[in-house]
């Protein structure tokens, strides 16, 4: 965080500009929407969910003459292009600068969902961009080929509770969009937290594209229905099937009546057309 005043380190790349502040807000942005940070809140069409941010109090941050080199990134600022959050590729890990303190004093983005993805994409960027893995819900995933071992693990960091373990030859399809870790190991059961010298990967998944997509009955039956009788009513828009349905339910106890009404009809005509002394013998035996 750059306060005022404080000086920062020139292997950071930025520098702490004026101070800037404004007590109806001033309207934060994405800058950067690649940024490795933003990857689990990136949809598919590359906007970032971060969610409506102002910031009442900054100190901007100005890059430093030769920044802005590979691995350099300004992730997040004012509308007007003034950094506020600035990430520098250093050694084998990642460091960042912040130009607000991370308080709601100083600005809304502390109480939006999105804080806490960003949060942890900046405390999980000392492992590189590349120990990370991009899933779809329902598409088996085969750790890397420099995996040597046959078995690996799969937990939960954070979204649906998951716990696998299997062979690497078979991979691993995950049901749902979350977050997860995937540990190699030697035999089933040995891929534990906290066992050293293992590979180990984060694997971000989001859901399929196929999920939630309409799809309709063609003709007029259904194939897996061919030994019961059913219909097949056309689809216009949901506010008429959705009248159909209330129909229909409506309808449910007029058709119990009539089939009450049915059999009673058909044990009064079964009575009516079995002759006296039969009914005698079976009501309580031959009379004498």
């Amino acid at each position: 965080e750059a306060g005022s005043g404080t000086p920062l380190p020139g292997w950071l790349g930025v520098i702490a500009g004026p101070d800037a502040a404004d007590t109806n807000g001033l309207p934060v942005r994405v800058l950067d929407p690649g940024g490795a940070c933003f990857r689990e809140m990136r949809s598919d069409s590359g906007e970032v969910a971060l969610g409506r941010v102002i910031a009442f109090r900054a100190r901007p941050l100005v890059p430093r003459p030769g920044a802005g080199l590979s691995g350099d990134s300004a992730l997040l600022g004012l509308e007007d292009g003034r950094i506020l959050l600035w990430t520098r590729k250093l050694g084998r890990g990642r460091i960042f600068a912040s130009g607000l303190a991370f308080t709601p004093e100083w600005s809304t983005l502390p109480m939006r969902a999105g804080f806490v993805v960003l949060a942890r994409a900046m405390a999980l960027a000392g492992g590189a961009e590349d120990t990370g893995a991009q899933l779809v819900a329902g598409r088996t995933w085969h750790p890397p080929a420099a995996w040597t071992q046959l078995f690996f693990r799969v937990n939960a960091v954070c979204g649906p509770a998951v716990k696998w373990e299997g062979a690497v030859r078979d991979g691993f399809a995950p049901a749902r969009a979350g977050v997860m870790s995937a540990a190699a190991a030697d035999s089933p059961g040995a891929a534990r937290p906290g066992r050293p010298a293992r590979p180990e990967m984060l694997l971000s998944v989001r859901a399929s594209e196929a999920e939630g997509v309409w799809r309709f009955v063609e003709g007029g039956s259904v194939p897996a229905l061919r030994g019961a009788a059913h219909s097949v009513a056309g689809y216009r828009d949901p506010a008429a099937l959705l009248k159909a349905v209330r129909a229909r339910e409506a309808a449910r106890p007029l058709r119990h009546i009539a089939l009450f009404l049915a059999m009673a009809a058909l044990l009064a005509e079964a009575l009516a057309a079995t002759p006296r002394g039969r009914r005698n013998k079976a009501e309580g035996g031959e009379r004498v």
